[in-house]
């Protein structure tokens, strides 16, 4: 099942998207999460990219909310990258690793969605490094509000060096409507 996101401005479909960066998506979130976290799957796709993997793995695995699945979709990479993830997914069993061929980061999205069982989706990117709060507050804000479908967080933009130069800032998407 895939949610499709409207544009802000005209509220019809996205074109050609069928996935907002960095959002969570609601599967099924019943009240009793309040008491209970609901297990989070988080995708993250890679394809050659190695050299960035580890910092986007920890920063999703040092997250403050305890329910994480991360499911490392290896896009067809023909570097290093499922070997590390094959390393790290044997120390830590919250990774799991899935590889397909190469076949774009839509398709590959799907994939990672697919081999998730879980009520709370959440997408990061291999250049992300999420702060360590931002599980936790999205799962309890879809929790406290059942007629949102999801969310997604503010994010920086930060250079090589280390220096912000920009900030997107997040929203909510209610008007989102769940495809059968």
């Amino acid at each position: 099942k895939i949610f499709t996101p409207t544009t802000p401005h005209s509220r019809q479909p996205c074109p050609k998207q069928r996935w907002q960066a960095r959002t969570m998506l609601r599967r099924w979130i019943p009240r009793q999460f309040m008491k209970n976290p609901p297990l989070v799957s988080v995708i993250l796709p890679t394809f050659n990219r190695a050299w960035t993997l580890k910092d986007a793995i920890d920063s999703v695995l040092d997250q403050d909310y305890p329910n994480i699945e991360l499911i490392v979709i290896d896009d067809g990479s023909t570097d290093l990258s499922s070997s590390d993830v094959k390393m790290l997914e044997k120390i830590d069993s919250r990774i799991r690793l899935e590889r397909c061929e190469h076949s774009g980061l839509v398709k590959t999205l799907n994939h990672g969605i697919s081999r998730a069982s879980n009520e709370l989706i959440a997408r990061a990117d291999i250049d992300d490094l999420y702060k360590a709060n931002r599980l936790e507050s999205q799962s309890d804000f879809l929790a406290n509000n059942g007629d949102v479908a999801a969310v997604f967080s503010d994010y920086q933009f930060i250079s090589d060096s280390g220096k912000s130069f920009g900030t997107l800032y997040g929203g909510v998407f209610p008007e989102i409507t769940k495809l059968s």
